[in-house]
């Protein structure tokens, strides 16, 4: 999302855009995809995106835990991000 503040002073909310998704490939899950890489994960910023700064959020569901109501956990972060 565009904004003019970096993430750690972060306050509004604005319009949220999805642009990439990893879940089930192959048989594995985004975990297993992950952590055989040292959890890390390329993907591509789509093209037409206006210059200026942005906040890209990442986001894993962690579902050990989701036997029980309300168990899955969102394990997310935020990064700063300028497009020229």
């Amino acid at each position: 999302m565009p904004c003019d503040v970096k993430a750690n002073g972060f306050t509004q909310l604005g319009a949220w855009a999805k642009i990439n998704e990893l879940d089930y490939v192959g048989g594995k899950w985004a975990n297993e995809i992950m952590s055989a890489v040292g959890m890390k994960y390329t993907f591509t910023i789509p093209t037409g995106v206006a210059s200026g700064e942005y906040l890209l959020r990442s986001e894993m569901l962690a579902l050990h835990a989701s036997q029980t109501v309300g168990g899955a956990q969102v394990c997310e972060s935020t990064y700063d991000a300028i497009f020229h």
